[in-house]
């Protein structure tokens, strides 16, 4: 069942000023009308309407509109509070019969339900008493339902703040990382500068010693006297 209805709506009087008002019962599959009870306040009359489709097919038909079309306004019709604005219900007890009339524009009988006295079991009271649990079990569900959506809601956002944070992290490492590797990579060239130096200082002072051993150790041309002249 996709939907019920409980709706108070005005009833049209052509015997007196008096307002006068229907409880009306109705069931839908969709926007098919499955099930319809009448209460009227004055008389306190139940009614069960005799749901024939192809009483609206043909209403369709002269009216020269869809199904479709047809049963859209007639459910409006059916579950507005007080009534729909352009038409009017007409009870016929003597005959059984519920009519809608659309009064706009030019007055036309919308539908014509025939009628007959309600299940002694019927009671408008009881269904409006389930309708309400029915609505409050509804609410239920649909707070239950909030409450698992926004807690898995909160999860999925803890689980992605958790990952933004593990990213974060990541990227922290690997900069502090790249930061201590090129720290290392400095002071490895400062040594090597260092290292060379010591060593170009080294074989200069080794070429030096050197040069002076070899002039120490260079061969002598012996002495030669100058000859005296007798």
């Amino acid at each position: 069942m996709d939907s019920v209805y409980m709706k108070k709506i005005l009833l049209k009087n052509l015997e007196s000023d008096k307002k006068c008002y229907i409880y009306l019962h109705s069931e839908w599959d969709q926007k098919k009308l499955v099930k319809l009870y009448i209460k009227d306040s004055n008389t306190q009359h139940c009614y069960e309407g005799k749901i024939e489709v192809k009483d609206f097919e043909e209403a369709a038909e002269e009216l020269d509109i869809s199904l479709d079309e047809y049963l859209d306004v007639l459910k409006k019709v059916l579950t507005t509070d007080i009534g729909l604005d352009g038409f009017e219900i007409e009870l016929d007890h003597e005959n059984k019969i519920m009519r809608v009339n659309r009064t706009r524009d030019l007055h036309i009988m919308y539908v014509e339900i025939q009628l007959q006295e309600a299940n002694k079991k019927y009671d408008m009271l009881d269904i409006a008493l389930q309708k309400i649990n029915n609505e409050k079990s509804k609410n239920e569900d649909q707070v239950i339902e909030k409450a698992l959506s926004n807690a898995i809601g909160a999860v999925e956002k803890v689980l992605l703040e958790k990952e933004e944070w593990k990213e974060k992290m990541l990227a922290k490492f690997l900069l502090i990382l790249n930061e201590k590797k090129n720290k290392i990579a400095k002071l490895e060239m400062e040594l090597e500068k260092v290292s060379t130096g010591g060593r170009s200082n080294s074989n200069a002072q080794m070429d030096i010693h050197d040069s002076s051993d070899d002039d120490f150790n260079a061969s002598t041309q012996p002495l030669t006297l100058p000859e005296t002249v007798a």
